[in-house]
């Protein structure tokens, strides 16, 4: 019965409850993590970092338990991706002197990402 249910949702569904299936599910994750990257290169860092949390607050649904270890997958990526784009933004914005002394300072820049990160409370429990 389980694999008459994964080959088609809808004849097992609940009414009201709206069944997607594996391939639909990880189009969209697909989708959230191209929408973030292009919200990041268009310098709408705020738009990344809220898709970003989004992201995050999908590892709070666990009705979805044949999903689960895709999503946390996926999710674990599309945070990993976010962090690296942090990342090397801070390290484009370090600039050095030809004798390799650092002429702006980044406590600020990463003070500030550290408290936008910090706030996520769907991330918190997770890790």
């Amino acid at each position: 019965m389980h694999l008459e249910e994964l080959d088609d949702p809808q004849k097992f569904a609940d009414e009201g409850v709206k069944v997607i299936t594996w391939q639909e599910y990880v189009s969209r994750l697909l989708e959230l993590k191209d929408e973030i990257n292009h919200s990041w290169l268009a310098k709408d860092h705020v738009t990344s970092l809220k898709l970003s949390i989004k992201a995050a607050k999908l590892l709070m649904d666990t009705s979805v338990s044949e999903f689960y270890p895709t999503l946390f997958v996926f999710v674990t990526d599309i945070m990993d991706m976010l962090g690296e784009l942090v990342w090397q933004r801070i390290k484009r914005k370090a600039e050095f002197t030809e004798d390799g002394a650092l002429l702006y300072n980044l406590a600020e820049t990463c003070n500030n990402w550290f408290n936008k990160i910090g706030v996520v409370q769907e991330l918190l429990p997770r890790m």
